[in-house]
């Protein structure tokens, strides 16, 4: 059996949570064109029973799975990118960068397990 993980095919980020983002809605579809991993989940999956998907259903924009949980572990934290993004692709050494995910922790994996 073949695992496939696919992490950031998805553009989704719950409804409740967009409230809450201080970039504009282009400046937030422009960063998901960015950090998108554009049709990986279609280009890996073949549907074949000798394979398993797991598609996280969120734009990494609203949460990085793939990040530690702890910032201190995790070196893109330190350029706003950890598992919530607190800063934006085009200009990452801006230290009063808008934060991209607002959302605490805890706020966050409650969205991201119920999408509400």
């Amino acid at each position: 059996m073949l695992l496939l993980h696919i992490p950031h095919a998805a553009t989704a980020i719950p409804q409740a949570a967009l409230a809450h983002y201080k970039l504009s809605p282009e400046a937030l579809r422009q960063e998901q064109l960015k950090l998108t991993d554009w049709f990986t989940d279609e280009l890996f999956t073949n549907g074949s029973q000798d394979e398993r998907a797991i598609i996280f259903p969120f734009s990494r924009l609203f949460v990085d799975v793939e990040r530690f949980a702890n910032d201190a572990d995790e070196p893109m934290a330190a350029r706003g990118m950890g598992v919530f993004y607190t800063k934006t692709t085009f200009n990452p050494a801006c230290k009063d960068s808008k934060p991209v995910c607002p959302a605490r922790p805890p706020e966050a994996t409650r969205l991201a397990t119920t999408g509400s």
